[in-house]
């Protein structure tokens, strides 16, 4: 028996919980000497950064188990031996074990087909547009959401429109700037901070139009800005809500304003930052500080 016969033996006669699929993969391309490219939709993250995957010599276009040229596999982890094999499509429906992964393996091959399509649509934008690849590439690290809500509309649509690369263009020299010029990092901890309202959004809880929250990004100065929530009720005294007597107090864009919250720096940007338990919120009038 050969080394692949006794792979396919073990995989049949494996308990379903012997094996677990950890990835799918598609081949993309072949180059002239008959070497294939793929990428790999990745289910289980844990299990892909096992020393035990080898990448680079897991999809040789060849099914482990059978040795035929495949388009599609599924990435198989045989548990009893830390064995990890890429599996044709048909094999894998041989194997009784197997086919409990069927939907698994189907969808997981829809959303690799996808991200293929995504890729290539961005590429052939990059070429057409050298000036947007460097904002491109800032967009993927996720440091804005406006950057990166284009970025996902380029790749969902295969363009964006000349407004918009002139937007992202801007965004990112305008981040880079900021970031140039940063004399600070996000709070740690229980603060009490100032700075200017940059959004507001107003959203209303369990669908009753008398309990509401908001949620507002603040630019507190030296590069930096926070984003944090708190609740309000009509005529209630509460953060960012109405004062007993039902006056208005909601944040708006442009208010400078002073509060105290604990705040935690996002794990991917020092410049930006979250704060929760909002307290002694108020509005900055004049130079003078006048409580909500």
């Amino acid at each position: 028996m050969n080394d692949q016969e006794q792979i396919h033996q073990s995989l049949k006669s494996a308990s379903p919980f012997d094996i677990k699929i950890i990835a799918v993969s598609e081949v993309v391309d072949i180059d002239g000497d008959g070497r294939p490219s793929f990428d790999f939709h990745v289910l289980d993250e844990k299990e892909w950064a096992s020393p035990e995957v080898d990448k680079a010599n897991l999809h040789a276009n060849k099914c482990g188990c059978c040795g035929q040229k495949i388009k599609y596999s599924a990435i198989a982890k045989h548990i009893p031996t830390n064995r990890i094999i890429a599996i044709g499509r048909i094999c894998a429906g041989k194997i009784e074990t197997l086919k409990r992964y069927g939907g698994l393996i189907e969808n997981a091959s829809i959303a690799l087909s996808e991200k293929i399509l995504c890729n290539h649509r961005e590429q052939e934008f990059r070429n057409a547009h050298p000036e947007a690849c460097e904002a491109l590439d800032w967009a993927k690290s996720g440091l804005s959401r406006l950057g990166t809500d284009l970025l996902e509309k380029l790749r969902r649509y295969g363009s964006l429109s000349e407004k918009q690369i002139r937007l992202l263009v801007d965004v990112h020299q305008k981040d880079v700037a900021n970031r140039a010029s940063a004399t600070s990092t996000a709070p740690t901890g229980r603060q009490s901070v100032e700075g200017v309202i940059l959004s507001v959004k107003e959203v209303t809880i369990d669908g009753t139009p008398i309990k509401y929250k908001f949620k507002v990004t603040i630019d507190i100065g030296g590069g930096v800005k926070v984003w944090g929530s708190s609740k309000g009720e009509w005529f209630y005294h509460a953060i960012l809500g109405k004062t007993a007597s039902g006056d208005s107090v909601n944040p708006e864009r442009g208010q400078r304003v002073k509060f105290t919250a604990t705040f935690e720096p996002s794990e991917k940007d020092p410049l930006f930052g979250f704060f929760k338990r909002p307290s002694k919120w108020e509005v900055v009038k004049n130079n003078s500080c006048q409580p909500a």
